[in-house]
């Protein structure tokens, strides 16, 4: 079995510093870092999806687009999969609680919010 490698990088914006990381060509990790020292310009060797992750996220706070083309790869349990699915097909703009989640699927909002 070979595994993907993962890279991870630091982006600044205008929500603070994001930590993100990439395995294979998705989107595996994204951490609001807050306020960091450290000069948040990348060096070192980093895929093009960390690339393309930065450009959309860009894009994204520069431009105001509500849809980021990136490929996620969330890997979580089967419940934690439904929960996400539910979370994504939320309409930009609207909000939902756990407890709307948690109806929907037939759960208890608690297990949803630890989802």
């Amino acid at each position: 079995m070979v595994t993907e490698q993962t890279y991870s990088a630091l982006i600044d914006s205008p929500v603070g510093v994001l930590g993100v990381s990439i395995t294979g060509n998705c989107l595996s990790g994204i951490e609001f870092l807050g306020e960091l020292d450290a000069d948040c310009g990348q060096t070192g060797r980093h895929s093009d999806s960390i690339k393309r992750v930065r450009a959309a996220l860009k894009e994204y706070f520069a431009e105001g687009n509500t849809i980021i083309d990136i490929n996620i790869g969330l890997q979580g349990t089967e419940f934690q999969q439904r929960v996400w699915g539910a979370l994504k097909s939320i309409p930009t703009g609207q909000t939902r609680t756990y407890g709307d989640i948690a109806r929907q699927l037939g759960s208890s909002p608690r297990a949803v919010g630890n989802a």
